[in-house]
């Protein structure tokens, strides 16, 4: 799913001035896209009067990463659709298209300036041909990673260093831990080379983590959920990475949602659907990498509306 910023697209008289700024915001986009923060500084993803993209503030203002306004490297066309950003060490990746989805690809921003980590003309390391795909992104230390597809079912999930290398680190010719296969990766929430990701088997849609490096289930369809007795797991939703261990949402099959965490070693509840809080009852509960340390951010809808 990727953001398509409609209204700058309907403005695009404005374009010049847009890429200097101006304008006054419209909408933010933060449900499937939450924004990334780092300190003092966010990256988000916003509409405006004059543009649409991702933007980041900062102690020196607000200043636009990547919006309608601006054109994709290595391409004529402009940003159309452009997906959550990430940060880390004042970098921002993020994946980004032309209104044609045959050209985009993932993108490093830095100091005003966007770099290629991995586009349409990027040959798949370990696969066959270029990707035609991507889908959403992380950064931690200078090292982006990137959830890429290409023909023929091709999917992984791949490192960008500095410097322009792309490295494999699994697709669809990796084992899944329960001895399925792959077909698709998604979601990846990076730490100091580690990672946790949602991936699709035929057995149903998982989430994984090399924290402990090997590959690991934590998470997938049809499981039981720890702490909340007779549910089963529908979906694992976004996962926070940090300080080795992973928090990360799920949906269930009974209906309801759920955090949960890897941090004490086996798969342990946080907060569920039924579970008091403030002293109500939680209804429904998002969460989408809100983990830092020893803390998380999540929303909460109560049975009291």
């Amino acid at each position: 799913v990727l953001v398509e910023c409609r209204d700058a697209v309907r403005r695009r008289q404005h374009r010049s001035a847009s890429a200097r700024g101006g304008g006054t915001f419209t909408g933010f986009f933060t449900g499937f896209y939450p924004p990334a923060p780092e300190g003092a500084s966010t990256a988000f993803l916003a509409g405006s009067t004059v543009q649409g993209g991702v933007f980041l503030r900062s102690s020196t203002g607000i200043q636009p990463v990547a919006t309608t306004a601006m054109t994709i490297p290595g391409t004529p066309f402009s940003f159309f659709s452009i997906g959550g950003p990430a940060l880390s060490g004042g970098e921002v990746a993020f994946p980004g298209f032309a209104q044609n989805p045959a050209f985009g690809g993932v993108y490093r921003w830095q100091s005003g300036s966007i770099g290629v980590v991995a586009d349409h003309t990027t040959p798949i390391p370990g696969g066959t041909g270029l990707f035609n795909n991507f889908g959403e992104t992380d950064i931690n230390n200078g090292v982006v990673a990137v959830a890429g597809r290409g023909a023929g079912g091709q999917s992984g999930l791949y490192l960008g260093h500095l410097g322009g290398t792309l490295e494999r680190l699994y697709d669809t010719s990796t084992p899944e831990p329960g001895g399925s296969v792959f077909t698709l990766f998604a979601d990846p929430s990076i730490e100091n080379g580690r990672v946790a990701f949602r991936g699709h088997t035929p057995d149903g849609v998982g989430l994984y983590t090399d924290t402990s490096g090997t590959l690991e289930l934590l998470a997938q369809t049809g499981m039981p959920e720890p702490g909340v007795p007779g549910e089963l797991f529908s979906v694992a939703t976004g996962a926070g990475l940090d300080d080795g261990y992973v928090v990360f949402g799920a949906t269930f099959l009974g209906g309801g949602s759920g955090i949960f965490t890897n941090r004490d070693g086996p798969v342990s509840k946080i907060i569920a659907s039924g579970d008091a809080l403030d002293g109500r009852i939680v209804g429904s509960i998002a969460f989408n990498r809100g983990h830092d340390g020893d803390s998380i951010a999540f929303a909460v809808v109560f049975t009291d509306g």
